[in-house]
């Protein structure tokens, strides 16, 4: 039990027991302490629920789900959970800035929740932001009301932003996604206007990536030996292309880090991936087809080839999720430097951190084609090594990511990436899924 809160005839009280997720119960106190509900609210089992007197209403509960670092609980997402069902009324990702690193703010948290008839406001050291709890009448109104006044004037970047975040708090995620990608892409769109919209992209694909997994197939060959950096040889491999805002990351997603710039990544000939994934009894098989109008990597020490162009490939075996890596965890990666070497490391391995002498093996192929501005990779992963059974099914999905890194100056200045978590600190709860098929 981490906190509890006693409110009329009711008592809250927030459980923490890892491995499991992080609880809030309701009980009845008339009723001798009989359950009347009991919902996971965390993200993982390394967050903390906090709710006070405060954040309770005759209506509703306001719960933060907070992560630790030096300075402190970080707040990560708030939720406005329903009194009589314990059902969620809605959930937001937050951000926040650091606190000063002295004795005195070391304990206290990053933010202060404010609730009022309808809603709540959380304050932070540098923003403050007022969510309301609408029914869902009121929200088709206000998307009515958007898609009217950008039906009037397609240029009103604003009421689009509206409209797509409108819709995302619908359920229409995929779909509020798109709309924000394509219109980070306008080219009226620049400056604050650009970086706040970039903010909202960046929440919303967050919150879609702990809700809804997004899938890579690695589908069964014969013999993936025969699979080179040639594309013909994957013919019949499934390609998933990534090129649009959607799957462009920052160094730093934080709207105040001054990363955030729409200069960094000017469209598909900048920085553009296509992925394919295949397995055989013995190995993983992946394929990245990158294309990229400058290729540079300045590192000389395998152990830094992901700071510059270069992939980075994350998994999470056994899908311990949370934030950093434990279990069956895995990070690598490969590079082709200025002056033409193939440099490959192993930093994470069965969820530890490794030192010196960690070349990947077997050894990547990096082929750079200057004429089609292209770079391919190949890697070949050992099943035994990642501890995979090559068996498909529902029940051999496993945690995946990848980030595609692309040094234009003197550092990587943006990424392409298959989810959150992939660039650090690593999240595991928020990698894709690989799931391994048989061919159709």
């Amino acid at each position: 039990m981490t906190g509890l809160h006693v409110d009329g005839e009711d008592l809250y009280v927030t459980v923490q027991a890892p491995p499991q997720k992080p609880k809030l119960i309701a009980f009845s106190i008339p009723k001798e302490g009989k359950i009347l509900w009991d919902v996971e609210l965390a993200s993982d089992p390394t967050s903390t629920l906090r709710l006070s007197p405060q954040t309770v209403t005759a209506g509703h509960l306001v719960v933060t789900e907070s992560t630790w670092d030096p300075t402190g609980d970080k707040p990560s997402a708030l939720a406005l959970v329903d009194r009589k069902t314990g059902k969620l009324t809605w959930s937001a990702s937050l951000r926040s800035d650091q606190r000063p690193r002295d004795i005195d703010n070391m304990l206290q948290p990053a933010f202060r929740v404010q609730v009022f008839d309808g809603g709540v406001t959380v304050t932070e050291a540098r923003r403050r932001a007022a969510y309301l709890a609408q029914d869902a009448r009121n929200l088709d109104e206000l998307i009515a009301s958007f898609a009217d006044k950008v039906a009037r004037n397609p240029k009103d970047l604003e009421a689009r932003a509206k409209l797509a975040v409108k819709r995302f708090e619908k359920g229409e995620r995929e779909n509020a996604l798109q709309e924000l990608s394509a219109l980070l892409g306008d080219p009226a769109l620049a400056g604050e206007a650009f970086v706040d919209i970039y903010a909202e992209l960046a929440r919303m694909r967050e919150e879609q990536a702990r809700a809804k997994k997004r899938a890579f197939s690695f589908v069964r060959v014969p013999d993936g030996s025969k699979l080179d950096v040639s594309p013909d040889t994957w013919a019949g491999v499934p390609e998933t292309v990534l090129q649009d805002w959607r799957d462009v990351h920052f160094p730093s997603d934080d709207p105040t880090s001054g990363a955030v710039r729409k200069s960094a990544w000017t469209g598909m000939d900048d920085l553009r991936v296509a992925f394919r994934g295949a397995y055989d009894e013995r190995n993983l098989y992946l394929l990245f087809v990158v294309g990229d109008d400058k290729h540079r990597n300045d590192a000389a020490d395998a152990n830094c080839c992901d700071l510059g162009d270069s992939v980075k490939l994350v998994l999470d075996i056994d899908r311990a999720g949370g934030r950093g890596f434990r279990g069956e965890a895995f990070e690598m990666g490969a590079c082709l430097n200025n002056s033409g070497a193939v440099l490959f490391w192993r930093w994470v391995e069965h969820g530890k951190y490794l030192g010196a002498n960690a070349p990947l093996e077997p050894a990547p192929v990096v082929v750079r084609n200057e004429a089609r501005k292209q770079t391919v990779y190949r890697f070949t992963l050992p099943l035994a090594y990642l501890r995979l059974k090559p068996e498909a099914g529902a029940a051999k999905r496993f945690g995946f990511s990848f980030a595609v890194n692309d040094q234009d100056d003197g550092e990587v200045t943006k990424s392409v990436c298959a989810s959150p978590g992939a660039l650090r600190p690593a999240i595991p709860s928020l990698f894709s899924e690989g799931i391994l098929e048989e061919k159709k």
